[in-house]
Parts: C-alpha cells; sequence; structure tokens
C-alpha cells in the first residue's frame, strides 16, 4: 500500500501548502498592520511570535512527512520537502534534523540511481557532506554521516576506475 499511501500524502501535502500558504499570507498581513499602525516594540515582537509560531508546526509536519517518506523508500521526494522546508522557513526550528536527513536521503538517492547518474548522485552527497559537516562539527549525527562519506568515496572510486 506504500504507492497509495504516497498518493494520498502528495495530495494532503499540497491541501496543507496551500492552507499554509493562506494562513501565511494572512499573518503577514497581520505583521504589516502592525508595523504600519503600532510605534509599540511590544505589538511588533508580538507579531514576530505569531509568525514564527505559525511556522515551527508547519515545518514539524514537513520533517515527519521527510522521513516517513525516506522509511518508504522515496529519498527523492523526502529530499524535495526537505530542500522545500529550508528554502521555506526563516526561522528554522530544526536545521540539525533537517540537514541530517536531507543528507541520507541524498545518499539513498545515489546509491539507488542508475548506472550513468551513479556518480554525479555521489558527488551532489558529498558535496552536501561536507556542508553538513562544517554546520555542524560536533553533531551526534557526524559518526554516521563520515560512514556514509566513505562509502560514497569508495563507490565514486569504483565507478570513476570502470
Amino acid at each position: 500500500y506504500t504507492k497509495e499511501a504516497e498518493e494520498y500524502y502528495k495530495y494532503a501535502f499540497e491541501q496543507l501548502k496551500a492552507m499554509g500558504e493562506m494562513k501565511e499570507e494572512n499573518l503577514l498581513a497581520e505583521l504589516n498592520s502592525v508595523l504600519e499602525k503600532s510605534t509599540s516594540i511590544e505589538e511588533r515582537e508580538l507579531a514576530v511570535i505569531k509568525i514564527q509560531d505559525f511556522y515551527r508546526s508547519y515545518e514539524k509536519e514537513i520533517i515527519d512527512a521527510a522521513e516517513v517518506l525516506s522509511e518508504n523508500g522515496n529519498h527523492s521526494a523526502a529530499a524535495d520537502l526537505l530542500v522545500y522546508s529550508q528554502n521555506k522557513f526563516e526561522y528554522p526550528n530544526f536545521p540539525l534534523k533537517s540537514s541530517f536527513l536531507l543528507l541520507k536521503a541524498k545518499y539513498s538517492m545515489a546509491e539507488t540511481a542508475t548506472e550513468g547518474k551513479k556518480a554525479e548522485s555521489y558527488r551532489e552527497f558529498i558535496k552536501s557532506y561536507g556542508t553538513f559537516v562544517r554546520d555542524f562539527p560536533n553533531s551526534t549525527y557526524v559518526a554516521d554521516a563520515d560512514k556514509m562519506h566513505k562509502e560514497a568515496i569508495k563507490q565514486l572510486e569504483n565507478i570513476e576506475s570502470e
């Protein structure tokens, strides 16, 4: 039932995305109204907090959905969602988890890529690995990232030696 579940997920995500964009527009309008009408720092800060609270729940839903997609082998859709999340949210609440999930999805995509795309996919993973380790050098995920990186290097060397 994985295919059917993914279809339901895609439909639900599109609906959530549309609803979220509508709510976001309303919150942004409210924030602009407060900024135009109020000189109170407290009112301005409260408006910004409302925007952040909206983003928190939306971002969490996307990350949870990306985990489920990855667990079901749909790494490309997981990566798309995570990239969307990273580009969408000005106030990321899960930068480490989101970045590691994206790194893991890119590695899985390289492993399952067609022969003609494997080398390119491993190179993209290796580049992402460098960014991840630079951004989160003390993360508990670094050991897992290192294992994937070593395997990616080995696989890329094998491909290039053929």
